[in-house]
């Protein structure tokens, strides 16, 4: 498991989510449909005004050394 904070790119060794029923219903419904369908890479869950998100990764291969795309390790 990898927990990345997006804005700074570093690692976070812990974090707690505190969801609806309605987002822990859709969180569970979304890593579903990662496992099914692996091809999927990821999903993004975001509270009701946008402001805050969740974004899960099914990594098939291992990790990345960073979350941004053009950033070297």
């Amino acid at each position: 498991m990898r927990i990345l904070d997006d804005k700074s790119d570093k690692k976070l060794d812990t974090v707690t989510l505190f969801l609806t029923q309605e987002e822990a219903l859709q969180l569970r419904s979304d890593l579903d449909q990662l496992l099914a369908k692996p091809k999927l890479h990821h999903t993004h869950l975001s509270s009701e005004n946008y402001q805050k998100g969740v974004c899960p990764f099914f990594c098939v291969n291992g990790f990345a050394h960073t979350s941004k795309p053009n950033r070297l390790p």
